[in-house]
């Protein structure tokens, strides 16, 4: 494999990695690997809450960091 097919399959992953970080970050409050760095950092389980319609992106990750 030359660096012209490594570089297009990490623009191929980077592409695909954007829309869904965007979709999955509308829902719920964190991202998957963050929730899985809090169990093992705190050792509870933390609500991999979703989102509320009323509630901004913005305004539950304040709530989460509270």
């Amino acid at each position: 494999m030359n660096q012209d097919d490594t570089t297009f399959i990490a623009l191929c992953i980077y592409a695909v990695q954007i829309p869904l970080s965007s979709f999955w970050l509308k829902r719920f409050r964190m991202g998957p690997m963050e929730w899985l760095w809090r169990l093992l950092t705190y050792g509870k389980k933390d609500a991999h809450q979703k989102i509320s319609k009323s509630q901004s992106t913005y305004e539950a990750r304040q709530m989460s960091m509270n």
